[in-house]
Order: C-alpha cells, then sequence, then structure tokens
C-alpha cells in the first residue's frame, strides 16, 4: 500500500488542516522561498498567526487560484 501525498489533491489528504510553509510549499510544489515571497505580496492566501509565524489553508489556496 503506498503513501499517499498532498499532491493528490483530498485523496487521503485535509484539505481542512492548516499546513506549514514546508508543507504548503511541498504541496505546491515550489520552493518554500517563493511561498514566502508570494505570502508576502499577497499572491498566495495565508493565515498569520503572529510576526514570524504563517500557516496555509489548502482550500483557501485553491479558491484563490479558482480550483474547485
Amino acid at each position: 500500500m503506498r503513501e499517499t501525498t498532498p499532491h493528490e489533491l483530498g485523496k487521503g489528504f485535509d484539505l481542512d488542516a492548516l499546513l506549514t510553509p514546508t508543507e504548503a510549499a511541498d504541496w505546491l510544489q515550489i520552493a518554500e522561498r517563493t511561498l514566502l515571497a508570494n505570502a508576502r505580496r499577497n499572491q498566495i492566501p495565508c493565515v498569520r498567526i503572529n510576526d514570524r509565524v504563517l500557516r496555509f489553508h489548502p482550500r483557501t489556496i485553491l479558491a484563490a487560484k479558482g480550483v474547485q
């Protein structure tokens, strides 16, 4: 039995969980540095916990990209 990955949108992956920047970058298949730069420019929606901690909600990212 193979392990499911976040790349299989919705198949064994909780789309309601908050992802760390590392997890979100892996899921989006981009560099973490690119993800953080895009979040700073408000191009990728994120949840700011405080000045240093960001989390990403997969459903919100999909909705922003127009994917259902």
